[in-house]
């Protein structure tokens, strides 16, 4: 793993020096992480340090085992769901055709993605497993509580502002809506008990867009409106949102990095002082602003020198990831799940296997109150393979085991 990393202790920043311990040591004790913050001998963001700490009775029991008890914003949110019993034993899904409204065949970001997704879980017979969910279009009342009234207004005129990565078509409006809509639906029913968890098969994707603009293949930013939307509608006081697609999650970095209610943890392709690969965002110093500060978690990998394989994902969410999601106890969690960083990728170059993405939707749902658990498809540019991730993902939230195998850690 350490070809990935810049490990001349000597010149290392103090932030690498964290991450470096934190995620991709051997072994990380308990003991070892506490001597090194009493001692100063890494810098850790004041709410991480916190996030460790909370975790301290319970590591000696079991390391990054889930705490057997739910805090209290949990038990709150579950005596204000009707829980209907009938679609809480399966998973859900939710598609909707018009995402091919937009649709340019020469650019990367094409219906296919999605399309192909769904074929791929209608052949494998896990559709027919799973509650449908229909998509409708997100309103503008909805979409404003994370994007602002110029911008809705000129994605519905077809004159949005964009950077030069993101084409528009006449159908692109409504395709957008869609998208958002999507995710808020399935959102809005996991919130109040319809449903359990759930995968939004659904493009134009969501994570870079930004409040005032459109970016990166994304036209409105998908999962941070229904973030916004089950905080304000649906009792999610705490929302833990996980990005694994391997493009930083600029967008919803920024719309949540003040804001404590929300904790947002991306692994992406970066560096840790300066990132030169697209977005260019997602350092590691970059952990949140006034009372947000500690609330953003960016792990940034190196993929210049080859692929980092599942090995360094796998480390990085364990060590990483769960620990400080659990700690933060969210009543709702929420994964940007792109699956550009998926073995040949053409924009990725990280070569992780799908059943990773899998294995990571297991532990999730393990950590999610109730299961709450929503999946909103982002990026993934190698067709064929990008719908098998999404089939891997559907089997964990089904209970089942990782294809051809036991389950993964």
């Amino acid at each position: 793993l350490g070809r990935h990393f810049p490990l001349v202790l000597k010149s290392v920043s103090a932030m690498q020096a964290s991450m470096i311990m934190l995620a991709f040591a051997p072994c990380v004790t308990p003991v070892a992480i506490r001597a090194s913050l009493c001692f100063n001998t890494l810098y850790i963001p004041s709410v991480h340090r916190n996030f460790i700490g909370s975790m301290k009775r319970s590591w000696p029991k079991t390391r990054f085992a889930l705490a057997s008890k739910q805090n209290t914003n949990r038990k709150m949110l579950s005596k204000t769901i009707m829980c209907g019993e009938s679609n809480l034993k399966s998973a859900s899904l939710v598609y909707d055709g018009r995402h091919a409204l937009h649709d340019d065949p020469s650019h990367p970001e094409t219906s296919s993605r999605a399309t192909k997704m769904w074929e791929a879980l209608e052949e494998t017979g896990l559709a027919q497993r799973c509650h449908k969910i229909s998509g409708r279009e997100a309103t503008r009342e909805e979409l404003i509580l994370a994007h602002t009234e110029e911008h809705i207004d000129l994605v519905n005129q077809g004159e949005a502002l964009m950077d030069g990565s993101t084409y528009f078509t006449d159908g692109t409006p409504l395709a957008a809506r869609v998208a958002a809509g999507c995710v808020l639906e399935m959102t809005r029913q996991v919130c109040i008990g319809q449903a359990r968890n759930g995968m939004c098969v659904i493009r134009p994707p969501g994570h870079h867009a930004r409040a005032p603009h459109a970016m990166g293949f994304c036209i409105f930013n998908n999962v941070a409106v229904a973030a916004r939307n089950a905080q304000t509608l649906w009792s999610a006081k705490k929302v833990a949102i996980f990005d694994w697609d391997v493009h930083h999650g600029n967008g919803v970095q920024d719309i949540f990095y003040d804001d404590p209610t929300v904790l947002y943890v991306s692994i992406h392709r970066g560096g840790f002082e300066q990132s030169y690969f697209y977005p260019g965002t997602g350092t590691a110093d970059k952990v949140g602003s006034g009372p947000g500060r500690g609330f953003t978690v960016n792990i940034p990998l190196q993929g210049d020198m080859g692929p980092v394989g599942d090995a360094a994902y796998r480390v990085a969410f364990e060590r990483v990831v769960m620990p400080v999601m659990e700690a933060f106890g969210p009543d709702l969690v929420m994964v940007s799940a792109g699956f550009d960083a998926a073995a040949g990728d053409p924009l990725g170059g990280f070569g992780v296997s799908p059943r990773v993405f899998g294995d990571m939707t297991r532990r999730l749902k393990a950590l999610a109150p109730d299961g709450r658990l929503v999946l909103a498809l982002e990026g993934g540019y190698n067709v064929p393979v990008t719908a098998q991730c999404g089939v891997e993902c559907v089997r964990a939230l089904l209970g089942d085991n990782a294809a051809g195998g036991d389950e993964g850690a």
